[in-house]
């Protein structure tokens, strides 16, 4: 006997419910087309005595059956077991996966919106803040101007000026010398 089918995953819109499950583990290599599978769709607050939908389906490379359905949809359920195809000895039932409705999906899609857009604010405000906040902190407290490194920059120093090369000679005063030009006609 095989295990259940595993990782049963229900999808379902308006017009139908898509179910898609993991083929069961075996010792022995088996490929897909070695499992035949039943459904038992289970739908809930039926009259005592209704039987179970039991649907069969064969193993295919994606194990997935397409369920119809009309709104409005009572709730489903559905569980699923696997066999050999040559032997027919079914595996126990799955856990029970409920079908939801797709009211229900896009209930929780739009707070899904809704909270995305209110985060979104939130963020933006929040970095808003920060920006002005830190350019006023620039206007209050100026960068601090740096030493300039003479052994680590590459560029030549033009703007500086040696004042060794202006110093006076000795004894000598600095004086001042003004030539006075006349145009004469």
């Amino acid at each position: 006997r095989f295990n259940p089918p595993g990782n049963v995953t229900v999808r379902c819109n308006t017009t139908h419910c898509l179910v898609w499950w993991k083929q069961p583990r075996t010792y022995q290599k088996l490929s897909y087309l070695d499992f035949q599978y039943q459904l038992d769709v289970h739908r809930k607050n039926t009259q005592p005595g209704t039987e179970n939908l039991l649907i069969s389906v064969s193993g295919d490379l994606e194990n997935r059956y397409n369920f119809p359905s009309s709104e409005p949809r009572a709730k489903h359920s559905v569980k699923i077991r696997a066999a050999d195809i040559r032997i027919l000895n079914w595996s126990s039932w799955s856990e029970v996966t409920e079908l939801v409705s797709s009211d229900g999906r896009n209930l929780s899609s739009v707070h899904i919106y809704v909270l995305l857009i209110v985060g979104t604010l939130v963020c933006g405000l929040i970095l808003s803040f920060l920006f002005k906040r830190f350019l006023r902190i620039q206007r209050l407290l100026p960068p601090v101007p740096q030493i300039k490194d003479k052994l680590n920059d590459n560029r030549e120093v033009e703007d500086e000026i040696i004042w060794e090369e202006f110093t006076p000679e000795e004894g000598k005063d600095y004086c001042e010398e003004v030539l006075t030009v006349k145009e004469i006609t």
